[in-house]
């Protein structure tokens, strides 16, 4: 069956989420007295992915993510401060950062030409929105933008493909492809909700027992061509 619908999603995939986040968080520790070393970033990211995936699986909110993240920073580096404050400096400068991978938007745009395209993206409105303006890619997916932070439902449960395939008219899931790096949210997320998958994997080995098995998978977005051919 040929598809219909290409549901991409945004960090690592579409926009360079690296780039974007040491870029931000060197800014930020600069205005809060935190030394902007790579050991430090390492740190910060070290938390903050542990808060995605406690997102994913439904234990925390973006809200905790929020509050906790700068708030475990500062305690681990024994600097003091306030997390709160921090976080919301660190919102305000991922917000400008709307690098994207080599060969992304013109991936997008050549799927465009005979597919609805959309985007998948577990986030925080404020910095999606604004990432999406400063790269152009707002222009490209029009409306088709479904963040997490506005849906009220976060990547890889039911509700939030429900809720992306009902706004998009999706009848035959079979019809749609989640293109995505997570194998924890884009891919274990689209196999639940009976939706095709491709694993961006930036050539990584699948693991041995992984949370879920992708039905294609590509280097990285600009071989998506060859999957939809």
């Amino acid at each position: 069956m040929k598809f219909r619908y290409i549901l991409f999603d945004a960090d690592n995939t579409l926009f360079d989420f690296n780039a974007a986040e040491r870029e931000a968080f060197m800014r930020t520790a600069e205005e809060f007295g935190v030394p902007p070393t790579d050991a430090n970033l390492a740190l910060y990211s070290g938390i903050n992915d542990a808060l995605w995936k406690q997102i994913e699986r439904g234990e925390v909110t973006s809200a905790d993510m929020q509050r906790l993240r700068f708030t475990r920073l500062l305690e681990a580096l024994g600097v003091p401060g306030d997390g709160l404050q921090m976080n919301a400096a660190y919102v305000r400068n991922l917000s400008d950062c709307g690098m994207t991978l080599p060969g992304a938007r013109e991936a997008v745009e050549r799927a465009k030409k005979s597919h609805t395209v959309a985007v998948i993206t577990n986030g925080i409105p404020q910095v999606q929105r604004s990432r999406y303006g400063k790269s152009g890619l707002d222009a490209v997916f029009g409306e088709n933008i479904f963040i997490s932070g506005e849906l009220g439902a976060s990547k890889p449960s039911a509700e939030y493909f429900d809720e992306v395939c009902r706004r998009l008219g999706i009848e035959d899931r079979r019809e749609a492809l989640v293109v995505g790096d997570s194998l924890t949210s884009d891919i274990l997320g689209g196999v639940r909700a009976g939706i095709p998958t491709c694993w961006v994997s930036f050539g990584r080995p699948l693991p041995d027992d992984p949370p879920a098995v992708p039905d294609y998978i590509i280097d990285d977005v600009r071989e998506l061509d060859a999957t939809l051919s």
